[in-house]
C-alpha cells in the first residue's frame, strides 16, 4: 500500500507512464483512423488520452486495497488448506463461514458513502470508501455462497445441476442489468 502511494506522487513515474500511455494511444488511434467507418470515428472519439488516464487511475485506486485483500485472503486460505491437509484436520468450508452481525454496519455505511461519492463526488477520500465497500461485499458474498451451498446440500441437488447453476450465475454476472440480481441476491 505504501508503494502505490509513493508511486502515485512520484512525478518522474507519472510522466513516464503518461508518455508510454500516449504512445500506445497514438498507435491505437492510428489503427482506428485507418478504418474510415462510422465505428472507427466513434472509437477514435472515445479514447482521449487524458480522460482515459484519469479513468484508469481512479479504477486502480478504487480497487487496489480490495485486490490486495483478495490476494492476502487467497494466500491465507491456501496456507490454511495445506496445513489442515497435512494435520488431517477438517477443511475450511464456505458453508460454515459467518460474518459477525455488526459487520452489516460497515457494509451499509461504506455503500452509502459510495453513493454520496457517485452523486456529489468526494475526491480522494472516495478511494477509501470504494475499497472498504468492495471488501465488505466480498465478505458477505462468501457468506451468501455458503448459504447457497447449504441449500444445495439440504435439498440434495445433484452435482451436475450444481455446476450448471454455478455456471449460469457466472454468466449472469457479465450481463448488464441482470447482474444486479446476482450482486444483491448472493450477499
Amino acid at each position: 500500500i505504501p508503494l502505490i502511494l509513493y508511486v502515485s506522487r512520484n512525478e518522474s513515474f507519472i510522466s513516464f507512464f503518461n508518455n508510454q500511455f500516449q504512445q500506445m494511444m497514438s498507435l491505437f488511434n492510428l489503427q482506428v483512423a485507418g478504418g474510415g467507418s462510422f465505428e472507427a470515428s466513434v472509437m477514435e472519439g472515445m479514447f482521449q488520452t487524458e480522460e482515459f488516464l484519469t479513468f484508469l487511475r481512479d479504477m486502480v485506486f478504487k480497487n487496489y486495497v480490495f485486490i490486495f485483500f483478495i490476494i492476502l485472503s487467497a494466500n491465507w486460505w491456501l496456507g490454511l488448506s495445506i496445513v489442515r491437509r497435512f494435520r488431517k484436520l477438517a477443511r475450511f468450508s464456505v458453508v460454515t463461514f459467518r460474518n459477525p452481525d455488526v459487520f452489516i454496519w460497515p457494509l451499509l455505511i461504506s455503500w452509502a458513502l459510495v453513493l454520496v461519492d457517485t452523486i456529489v463526488g468526494i475526491g480522494p477520500l472516495s478511494y477509501l470508501f470504494w475499497n472498504s465497500a468492495l471488501i465488505c461485499l466480498f465478505l458477505f458474498g462468501l457468506q451468501g455462497l455458503g448459504i447457497v451451498k447449504h441449500l444445495f446440500a439440504r435439498y440434495h441437488v445433484p452435482r451436475g445441476l450444481r455446476l450448471l447453476l454455478s455456471f449460469i450465475l457466472i454468466i449472469i454476472t457479465f450481463l448488464p442489468g441482470v447482474n444486479i440480481v446476482v450482486f444483491i441476491g448472493i450477499p
